[in-house]
């Protein structure tokens, strides 16, 4: 292969990806953000593990004694 033909390969592959992209902005303004991304950022806390008493797995540590 040519480095000119594999030059101008990746330069046509850049040009498709650039004009695919602003064909895509140009029909939704909003394309970029997620319709749902309020919903997301409130369901989030909801998706994490709650911090447990006891760290490291669920081991329990010996309790001093008084």
């Amino acid at each position: 292969m040519n480095l000119s033909t594999l030059f101008f390969g990746i330069i046509a592959i850049f040009i498709a990806t650039v004009s695919i992209f602003f064909d895509n902005v140009e029909a939704s303004p909003d394309a970029l953000a997620a319709p749902d991304a309020l919903a997301d950022a409130e369901a989030l806390p909801l998706a994490l593990p709650k911090r447990g008493r006891y760290r490291g797995g669920g081991k329990r540590r010996k309790q001093p004694k008084k």
